[in-house]
């Protein structure tokens, strides 16, 4: 409709504060992995993704916490913020969501169209050689690496897999990385499939998988 058609042609135009930390800018290793996490009123999340991505993951990588907190809870959004300067990884903010509004309301579509600002803001803008979402609470707990699986396969991730015709599949949204190089032509698009009957990431079917 023509709200949503308003709301995506100024969502995605909308820059993020890259500033609100130290590390996420022209100067930070773009060949290491940039691992992108949407939170959302979760402390926990946040502290226990840093935690246990320092411990486990072994690339290079850089952690970017994207609060999508959408203004809804503001102590959790400034304790978000001073978790990650403590800490020394990236914060930021994504812009406020027409999907998490009460008539709108709609958490596979708020978290893809998220993702897809983080890919068209984020990740083109820095022109990096590897990226992927973590959801905030898929954690790891054994050692992971992803690059030499990245530089041979170009993407990572479990399977989701529609239970109808056409049984298409998608890179489940909990965890999935991409070699930049192998989509930086295509115009990603990380919403739900309703034709698929795919969760969020389903869109993609048409355009990569």
């Amino acid at each position: 409709d023509n709200q949503e058609i308003e709301f995506y042609n100024s969502y995605y135009k909308i820059k993020p504060e890259h500033c609100k930390t130290n590390l996420y800018t022209t100067t930070v290793n773009k060949d290491a992995v940039d691992i992108y996490i949407p939170t959302f009123n979760s402390l926990f999340c946040v502290e226990y993704q840093i935690k246990t991505l320092r411990k486990f993951y072994k690339d290079n990588c850089n952690i970017v916490i994207v609060d999508n907190n959408n203004n809804l809870n503001a102590e959790v959004s400034n304790e978000t913020f001073n978790i990650c300067k403590k800490e020394n990884v990236t914060y930021i903010k994504a812009p406020d969501n027409l999907f998490q509004t009460p008539n709108k309301f709609d958490s596979s579509l708020k978290l893809g169209t998220t993702m897809n600002w983080i890919y068209l803001n984020c990740v083109k803008e820095r022109n990096v050689k590897y990226f992927g979402y973590l959801d905030q609470d898929c954690f790891l707990f054994q050692d992971l690496s992803l690059v030499n699986y990245l530089d041979n396969k170009n993407m990572y991730g479990p399977i989701s897999k529609s239970t109808k015709p056409p049984f298409a599949w998608n890179l489940h949204v909990t965890s999935n990385f991409y070699k930049f190089d192998h989509v930086k032509d295509f115009v990603l698009d990380f919403r739900p499939s309703h034709t698929y009957q795919l969760d969020t990431g389903g869109a993609n079917y048409d355009l990569i998988y």
